[in-house]
């Protein structure tokens, strides 16, 4: 269908109406883009023969899942009158809780991933104190205090965080740069857009050092807790 071309509609009382082609919509979904009509309102009220009424209003919001909340205010100021007020999440309950149980799964994956790596960093430092425990006996021996040994493996805690978070970072922007450029449709452009937030990316690096520091407390009071002399007998 190109601009300029005519096209004929029969309205459901047989009427056959003939209306001009001047834009070309595409509305990201194959079925809408072949069934949909976008016209002015002029238009539609005339081959409806609906005079100058309307049969319903739709409109967008910002966020969606307050779709409800705000049908309930429009719903509280149009009290009294004929008019229904409905909202997606009504009218779409197993969409919304397919959606909701795949937020809460995403949620428990992330948690138990931290979880993993903060396990797995602890256990990683806990071998390095039994392996270097003689090394720490004997710079305790020699003046170092218990303070600054903790500080030794928080700070390798802290550095293991950073380190994964710049990698990971680095990681998830070279996969959605690979998946906006390969994974595209007929048309060019991408299957699913994705767009970056630099609030949740800050977000993911904080508690990714954070979880890494907090997993470093365990080796660093053990550490603390070293005897020198027990130590170098022992060793």
């Amino acid at each position: 269908m190109n601009l300029g071309e005519e096209i004929t509609i029969f309205t459901p009382d047989r009427a056959v109406e003939i209306l001009k082609v001047v834009g070309v919509f595409d509305l990201g979904v194959a079925s809408l883009n072949k069934n949909w009509l976008i016209s002015t309102i002029g238009t539609a009220q005339s081959v409806g023969k609906l005079g100058d009424t309307v049969t319903s209003i739709e409109m967008q919001v910002s966020e969606v899942f307050r779709a409800d909340e705000n049908a309930s205010v429009i719903s509280e100021r149009l009290s009294g009158s004929a008019l229904l007020v409905t909202d997606w999440k009504s009218q779409n309950e197993d969409l919304l809780s397919g959606l909701n149980g795949q937020s809460v799964s995403s949620i428990m994956i992330q948690v138990f991933v931290i979880i993993a790596v903060s396990l797995g960093i602890a256990s990683v430092l806990a071998i390095t104190v039994v392996q270097k425990s003689r090394q720490i006996g004997i710079l305790k021996a020699m003046g170092l205090k218990d303070s600054t040994t903790s500080f030794v493996f928080l700070f390798q805690g802290l550095a293991l965080g950073i380190v994964g978070a710049v990698v990971g970072i680095a990681f998830g922007i070279l996969l959605i740069i690979m998946f906006s450029t390969f994974a595209v449709g007929t048309d060019g452009e991408p299957i699913i857009r994705i767009s970056l937030s630099y609030g949740f990316v800050m977000l993911s690096a904080l508690i990714a050092i954070g979880a890494s520091t907090i997993a470093a407390m365990v080796p660093a009071r053990r550490s603390s807790k070293l005897s020198p002399v027990e130590v170098i007998r022992n060793g």
